[in-house]
């Protein structure tokens, strides 16, 4: 998990849009989403980890215990059902909502992040660098 602490801004975003509109987000979530280049930073108190996302639009945050489901409001409005786990230096998080599951895989390599994020057939990769 200590891998993942830190602040990371996103410098890359590659078919996120396609992601978005397979999750049906309207076309302003999607335009938004592929000018803004938020910083995440991810912190850790004892067992529950702290995850603040800030970029020009605005911030917002959610904190999570490891294994343990939790509700969350994502950027379009839709509510989920979310695990995250640490596997073998990835933490994988299960997303789900009216019968619909995303999944998203983060792992560092090479001081950066990198977070594969998959929905039905369509497949994501958002690149961080730490800062």
């Amino acid at each position: 998990m200590e891998a993942f602490v830190g602040s990371w801004k996103l410098i890359q975003n590659e078919d996120y849009d396609k992601f978005l509109r397979a999750t049906g987000a309207d076309e302003e979530v999607i335009s938004v989403s592929n000018v803004v280049r938020p910083v995440v930073t991810i912190s850790k108190d004892d067992d529950v980890v702290v995850v603040k996302l800030q970029s020009a639009i605005g911030a917002e945050g959610f904190s999570f215990r490891l294994g343990k489901q939790f509700y969350h409001q994502k950027k379009d409005g839709r509510y989920c059902n979310v695990v995250v786990d640490l596997e073998e230096n990835q933490l994988i998080q299960v997303e789900k909502w009216d019968g619909n599951e995303a999944t998203s895989i983060a792992e560092v390599k090479d001081g950066k992040l990198f977070k594969t994020i998959k929905f039905k057939d369509v497949t994501a990769v958002q690149t961080y660098m730490k800062i």
